[in-house]
């Protein structure tokens, strides 16, 4: 094979490579010192506690989590006391979501943890190249929601 047909796609300097790499460590801290939360139910506490009495469809969309996975998760959530789902009495279709005690006092316990594994993973850098990185992210984070929201749309269309 030549060597030319792989060279830059993917490699121990590639970025996807290091990017799994933090990650790798994120979640390795994160499994040793919140091991009862994973990163996704923490960000949906999180949205609920920004956006209480939200349907799922919302808090969904706010924490980043397709509907499918978001359907399995309020259920687990519910049923770990996290979260309480109830119907709304002018439209019976939807439901709100807010936080039990249980969950407030969950997401309260873990948000400074939170916190120190952020710290841990980049407080390596200095903070404004930590910064750069978030804005980097975000920017191609919101690039991939454009192009799948108009991916979407020309499915629809065809």
């Amino acid at each position: 094979m030549d060597a030319r047909a792989v060279e830059g796609v993917w490699h121990n300097g590639g970025t996807f490579h290091l990017l799994r790499r933090v990650l790798q460590r994120h979640n390795a801290l994160w499994r040793q010192r919140l091991p009862a939360l994973t990163p996704v139910q923490f960000s949906v506490l999180l949205s609920v506690h920004n956006m209480p009495g939200a349907d799922q469809k919302a808090i969904g969309t706010a924490a980043a989590v397709e509907p499918t996975t978001m359907a399995n998760l309020m259920g687990r959530m519910e049923r770990a006391d996290l979260i309480e789902r109830s119907t709304d009495p002018d439209d019976r279709r939807r439901q709100s979501v807010n936080l039990t005690r249980h969950g407030r006092r969950q997401l309260r316990a873990a948000a400074p943890i939170v916190r120190s594994i952020r710290d841990e993973c980049l407080g390596v850098i200095p903070t404004r190249d930590a910064q750069r990185l978030q804005h980097l992210l975000a920017a191609l984070v919101r690039a991939g929601e454009f192009k799948e929201s108009s991916d979407e749309a020309t499915d629809k269309e065809n």
